[in-house]
């Protein structure tokens, strides 16, 4: 999208947002996901919109799964965002 969308818009838009899991925007894992949602979803017309400028946008597939810096997450209608378990060891190893 090369232009700041209509306000309408851009304030549904804010309003679609959602918290990452603690795990995820805490310690040393918080630095890496910060670094590849800035780095994967660059929209620079909204940095213009008083109420998308500054954001970071998670894409998530058509089944409402992502992955990011490793951690895989599932969006649900009734659940919100929640982080989908990979093995332990894995998950540990991306904590420190």
């Amino acid at each position: 999208m090369d232009t700041v969308p209509p306000p309408g818009m851009a304030r549904a838009i804010a309003s679609c947002a959602v918290s990452l899991p603690a795990v995820m925007v805490s310690g040393p894992a918080m630095d890496r996901v910060i670094a590849e949602l800035a780095g994967r979803n660059s929209v620079k017309a909204w940095e213009k919109d008083p109420w998308l400028g500054g954001e970071l946008f998670l894409d998530l597939d058509s089944g409402g799964d992502a992955e990011v810096a490793g951690f895989r997450v599932h969006d649900d209608r009734d659940d919100g965002l929640a982080r989908r378990p990979y093995d332990t060891a894995r998950v540990n190893s991306l904590c420190r």
